[in-house]
């Protein structure tokens, strides 16, 4: 018994200490008016790597061409190890289209959340995506607090929704200066919605963006994405995120609900 207990009292005292604000305490104003700083600034991404999907079928990665431009605009083409394109997906806002090469289909659908998770298992729609992939999160509108996690050294705001959704977001950095490393939104019988976790930030053309980023619906969605090469604030044309059916392919309308 004495020894159990001095295990205890040793385990309990190799806990990490807790970490005070090394300035004074932030309102949820200036972390949130932080964040919206930030996405401000960089308006779009062109970029390659590598993403992994873990789900109910099993384990899927591919290499991926991605560009994403604001609002709303997104296209990913899935490569061969050849290098070669074998699936597209691409969305202007409006349509999500989506192109199997070696099945020969083309599926399109509305720009929304469900078309995205249907087709390339994010869940979360075009505007949402996209701020993830520059580097961000989408921040609810609400009543929001604020609360210090001294374990981690992180800012941590709650957000309340009018429609009873919620979202958490958590925050590193100095004063005046943070950014969001995870954001997790729920629905408002408290079931996650998504969240979103960045890690490993680096300065590309002086814009800090992550090297790997994590979204998950905590149910069948788990989409991880490491970053070879990431180019920020590039002019991406309007035609390469058109939505249009390659001629001479079928055309598969399916409406999500």
């Amino acid at each position: 018994m004495r020894r159990l207990v001095l295990l205890a009292v040793v385990a309990g005292g190799c806990s990490a200490p807790r970490v005070e604000r090394p300035y004074p305490p932030p309102t949820a104003d200036a972390l949130l008016g932080a964040v919206r700083h930030r996405a401000a600034g960089v308006r779009s991404v062109r970029a390659e790597a590598r993403i992994d999907h873990r789900g109910l079928a099993g384990r899927i990665g591919a290499v991926i061409l991605l560009a994403a431009r604001r609002p709303g605009h997104l296209r990913l083409d899935a490569l061969s190890p050849f290098g070669s394109p074998v699936a597209s997906l691409a969305t202007d806002g409006r349509t999500v289209g989506f192109f199997d090469r070696d099945a020969g289909s083309f599926v399109r659908g509305p720009a929304r959340a469900c078309s995205l998770a249907r087709l390339v298992r994010l869940p979360m729609d075009p505007d949402e995506a996209v701020e993830v992939l520059l580097g961000g999160v989408p921040l609810l509108d609400g009543d929001a607090e604020v609360s210090w996690d001294g374990r981690d050294a992180r800012e941590v705001v709650r957000i309340r929704h009018a429609s009873g959704a919620s979202q958490k977001v958590r925050l590193a950095g100095k004063a005046g200066a943070w950014t969001a490393r995870e954001s997790e939104i729920r629905a408002a019988d408290g079931r996650l919605r998504w969240r979103v976790e960045h890690e490993d930030w680096r300065s590309v053309g002086g814009v800090a963006m992550p090297e790997h980023t994590r979204v998950t619906d905590g149910r069948r969605a788990d989409v991880r994405i490491r970053y070879r090469e990431q180019d920020v604030n590039v002019d991406l044309p309007d035609k390469i995120f058109a939505t249009g059916a390659p001629p001479g392919v079928p055309v598969e309308d399916a409406p999500c609900e």
